[in-house]
């Protein structure tokens, strides 16, 4: 979503020949990263505490191809919604 509303500014700039828009474009990015690092970086690696940090060794060892244990690693509420009901499963 970031990079899209990034992209979107920058887009603007671009078609409206405003550098203005440019800098803001700066700005926001500088904006999104410090909210990343110091708001969402955290608050999903206490949330996902060890898969977040399994996750984080793979991706930073390549050639490693360790099996991944996120991808596996989905809440029983989004398994729920991603199930089908028992009327839907009647009719297939």
């Amino acid at each position: 979503m970031y990079l899209a509303v990034a992209s979107t500014i920058v887009g603007q700039a671009l078609v409206l020949g405003r550098p203005g828009l440019l800098v803001y474009a700066v700005v926001f990015c500088v904006a999104v990263a410090t909210f990343v690092h110091a708001y969402e970086e955290p608050t999903l690696a206490a949330r996902y505490a060890g898969r977040v940090a399994r996750a984080a060794v793979a991706a930073a060892a390549p050639g490693h191809h360790e099996p991944s244990t996120t991808v596996n690693a989905v809440s029983p509420a989004v398994i729920r919604l991603v199930e089908p009901s028992p009327a839907q499963r009647a009719s297939l």
